[in-house]
């Protein structure tokens, strides 16, 4: 079975969510129950810090993209009809 059948099927498309969320939920449950006392840097202590570094870093780099998409790539409209 070719793996676009999997994308397609609303069905598989809700167990995915469901079992990323799980594992989502188990690793953030973990993440409490590592010992912290090797951080190096000052948030590193707090749990779910890389997660919410991941989350910040990936949020900085969508806005940073559109801003020079918007800058340097689009073109006012009616640029290709002159």
């Amino acid at each position: 079975m070719k793996l676009e059948r999997y994308f397609e099927n609303p069905d598989w498309l809700k167990k995915a969510k469901v079992i990323f969320f799980i594992l989502l939920a188990l690793l953030l449950v973990a993440d409490f129950s590592i010992p912290k006392e090797h951080a190096v840097l000052p948030g590193e202590s707090l749990p779910g810090f890389y997660a919410l570094f991941g989350l910040g870093a990936t949020l900085l780099i969508i806005i940073i993209s559109k801003l020079l998409g918007s800058l340097f790539i689009s073109k006012k409209e009616g640029f290709y009809n002159d």
